[in-house]
């Protein structure tokens, strides 16, 4: 493991880089819900939500702005929470960040995030940022464990038995599922924008056609997961996939950049676009996989 202390990825920073990634990216997250591209994020999820299902679209578009503010101040306050140096506000913070984590979750089996034109589940569209909530919530387990003794006592131990296999797990399922998808013509049509505009990648479109580069993408995300998997048995199969795995993290959140993931009837920068979301939550993963490899 003399990798791992060469990278630096010891407990106190692994731990300062969670705690960065959750700021940043729940503290942007947080603004955009006070824009009409959150309100307009809310009303798509809303009218979408079986639980509300009895309301009119009407009736949803206008409570859509309530709730994405409320949304977003809930992800400011969180954010604020972990970023302030007493540990048992760490706990506070990511316990909140924690229940709209698991909000985002059910989504996946209450809205319509399939894609129905390849049979449904498990052919992943709009989910494939949801999933990624999986390993979100085992990061903020993680936040929260060093206070948690403050509020559970004993219970608190659970929450850190989970944290690491719940950020280990979600990390496999996202490089697993959306690995695959790669292989798909219709994943194959959405990476096409991200390696036109890339100085990383813009080469392949000239080199592979659009369906090869693709799949090329896939290959390398489901060796990476496989190797993370591996990695309950052989300690040196995950360090090498977790490896794999940061620099995936580090490639995607190039694309917010170079697509751009930004809103143009907001004004470009700061302002994030859908994709910009789901590009940032990478911020997130990565710091995940940072931790698990200081845990070892």
């Amino acid at each position: 493991m003399q990798l791992v202390s060469y990278a630096g990825f010891s407990p106190v920073r692994a731990r300062l880089l969670a705690r960065a990634a959750v700021v940043i990216v729940f503290t942007w997250f947080g603004a955009m819900n006070f824009t009409s591209l959150g309100a307009d994020m809310a009303e798509r999820w809303l009218t979408g939500h079986l639980l509300f299902g009895f309301f009119q679209t009407t009736q949803l578009a206008s409570y859509a702005p309530w709730v994405a503010k409320g949304i977003g101040g809930v992800q400011i306050l969180g954010a604020l929470l972990v970023a302030l140096p007493r540990p048992r506000l760490h706990s506070l913070g990511a316990g909140l960040l924690s229940i709209l984590a698991i909000g985002a979750l059910t989504l996946l089996i209450t809205n319509p995030v399939w894609i129905d034109g390849w049979g449904g589940f498990p052919a992943i569209g709009a989910g494939q940022g949801l999933i990624k909530y999986v390993a979100i919530l085992g990061l903020l387990f993680y936040l929260g464990t060093e206070g948690q003794r403050y509020f559970m006592g004993a219970e608190s131990a659970r929450f850190k038995a989970l944290a690491s296999p719940l950020m280990l797990f979600g990390l496999i399922l996202v490089l697993g599922w959306i690995g695959a998808m790669k292989f798909t013509e219709v994943e194959a049509r959405g990476i096409e924008p991200l390696l036109e505009s890339s100085p990383l990648f813009f080469w392949m479109g000239k080199v592979f056609s659009l369906r090869v580069s693709s799949m090329l993408f896939g290959v390398a995300e489901l060796t990476t997961a496989g190797l993370l998997l591996a990695g309950w048995y052989n300690r040196s199969l995950f360090t090498l996939g977790a490896l794999l795995t940061i620099v995936t993290m580090a490639a995607t959140l190039s694309f917010l950049f170079t697509l751009p993931g930004w809103s143009e009837p907001l004004g470009g920068f700061p302002a994030l676009s859908s994709s910009g979301h789901f590009l940032l939550k990478d911020m997130l993963l990565l710091a995940a996989c940072v931790v698990l490899v200081s845990e070892r």
